[in-house]
């Protein structure tokens, strides 16, 4: 048996390294009057659970709504409410959730525990090696996106206290992204991290403040996207892990060595920003995002645009010719930020874009060339008079989205939809397919019942927004409310061929 206090090793650490070690047994974890249980099987997470009310299997019933408030009022009068196996046989023998939904609801249920207990930096920990738990009750659980989530919620100074070594180094692993939901500052620094570096050049590469800088950082390595050459040790002894001999501040060859290296960096990346700026044929492609990002997106591209290259930074190392270049790159950077975040002037430029692009695409088919006067596209004799730029826009942003699902980029699409939720919230069809395109994400199938429940309140009588929510709660598991909907669309519609397929399937 191993034990330690969590302010030495933490929770987020004790896993990282119990799955690098491949260790098998039970962690016991208690902070005050909570105990904490996490059982691991060669080195991955199987099962969690604690003595919390908030984390038993009738308060996730609660928090993800998963049964109707009528069958929510029944079981909760149950003898089985307050034992979590009585209430999931309750559950499944009663057909109040499909073995596939049970599964979902016992996975969030550990999340919860384990999103908990990722935050105590205070408490003890013991892990006992011989424990073994039952193979059904067992479960497949990653825990990286929680490690990072949690890197991005702990205390500052803890974060800080993570790093007593300033000359630990930190290189880029093999381990892909996907599906981790980075944020911006950490896709940013995992993106520029190409080999080993210590952590003055890792801060100065970040742009952030040493904080912040080390917190990305943080989050990273627990999630195995970057190497750290000084992780505590908690289970054994690692040879990954050096003697602490260089604990002291870096040598001033080294100062010079990370001053040089950033210099280098800064000079390849202003040649490259300014070589693609250069190279831009419109305000999109000047702030360096796509055609469909929407305001959050071109906001934050233009505001780090404006801090790494501001023409102020560049006075007294640049060149005045190099300045001179810099100033107007900022200058594009501006008037592209100006008409881009306003919804007004983009809906103008989006269409000037679009005459362009139809405009080039009859010209090359008539065996015109593509680099002659743009004509304007043909008039389709409609005289009704305009909507506003919001309703332009947001019509716009809902075709996009229809044309992306067809093409199956299903992240594109949500945030065409997204968009035209946001500028017209009252069309029922935006909520409807913004709802629907949810449905691919499991992180936003919660936001999906309700964009699906507006969209049915909006316009009550259209079957087929009860199809996509009927298939929202095929997807969570949910059999009972799914076949409720698909009652109701064919109620609405007799002959609605979606709903009488999906009765079709069976459960």
């Amino acid at each position: 048996m191993i034990n330690g206090q969590l302010k030495e090793h933490p929770l987020a650490e004790l896993v990282r390294e119990a799955g690098v070690a491949r260790v098998t047994g039970a962690l016991r974890l208690e902070r005050e009057r909570v105990k904490v249980v996490t059982y691991f099987e060669t080195g991955q997470i199987v099962f969690a659970t604690s003595n919390l009310r908030a984390h038993r299997l009738g308060e996730v019933l609660k928090r993800t709504r998963a049964l109707t408030p009528e069958q929510l009022a029944g079981i909760e009068d149950s003898k089985s409410w307050n034992n979590d196996a009585a209430l999931e046989t309750a559950l499944l023998n009663e057909r109040l959730v499909w073995p596939s939904g049970m599964e979902k609801l016992k996975l969030q249920q550990v999340s919860d525990v384990l999103r908990t207990a990722l935050l105590w930096t205070e408490g003890e920990w013991k892990y006992e090696p011989r424990v073994r738990l039952a193979e059904q009750v067992r479960m497949k659980i990653d825990p990286r996106p929680l490690l990072i989530e949690c890197a991005r919620r702990l205390p500052r100074p803890f974060i800080l206290s993570r790093f007593p070594v300033p000359a630990e180094t930190f290189s880029p692993s093999d381990l892909t992204e996907n599906g981790l939901g980075l944020q911006p500052a950490e896709a940013f620094l995992l993106s520029r991290i190409d080999g080993p570096m210590v952590r003055g050049e890792l801060t100065a590469l970040s742009g952030l403040r040493d904080a912040e800088a080390l917190r990305v950082a943080y989050g990273l390595a627990l999630a195995g996207l970057l190497e750290r050459s000084k992780w505590p040790v908690a289970f054994g002894h690692s040879a990954a892990n050096e003697p602490d001999d260089a604990v002291g501040e870096e040598s001033e060859a080294q100062k010079k060595e990370i001053a040089a290296g950033v210099k280098r960096r800064q000079d390849r990346d202003l040649e490259m920003m300014l070589a693609r700026v250069t190279r831009a044929d419109d305000y999109y492609e000047v702030l360096d995002v796509g055609r469909n990002a929407n305001m959050e997106e071109i906001k934050r591209a233009y505001h780090k645009l404006a801090r790494n290259y501001h023409p102020d930074k560049f006075h007294m190392s640049a060149s005045p010719e190099m300045h001179a270049r810099v100033e107007t790159a900022f200058a594009r950077f501006a008037h592209a930020y100006e008409v881009l975040s306003d919804l007004a002037q983009r809906s103008v430029y989006d269409a000037k874009l679009a005459n362009e692009d139809g405009a080039r695409r009859v010209a090359q088919q008539a065996g015109q060339s593509s680099q002659g006067t743009f004509a304007p596209l043909p008039s389709t004799g409609k005289s009704a008079k305009p909507d506003s730029p919001e309703k332009s826009r947001a019509e716009l942003r809902f075709q996009q989205g229809l044309a992306a699902l067809q093409q199956e980029k299903h992240t594109v699409a949500v945030r065409c939809f997204a968009e035209a939720v946001q500028l017209v919230p009252g069309e029922a069809r935006y909520r409807a397919h913004y709802g629907s395109a949810l449905i691919a994400q499991p992180q936003g199938r919660r936001l999906a019942e309700a964009e699906l429940q507006a969209a049915i309140a909006l316009d009550p009588t259209n079957a087929s927004y009860h199809v996509m929510l009927a298939r929202l709660f095929r997807e969570l598991g949910f059999g009972r409310r799914s076949q409720g909907e698909l009652e109701k669309a064919l109620a609405l519609e007799p002959n609605n061929e979606a709903a009488r397929a999906l009765l079709g399937t069976g459960q």
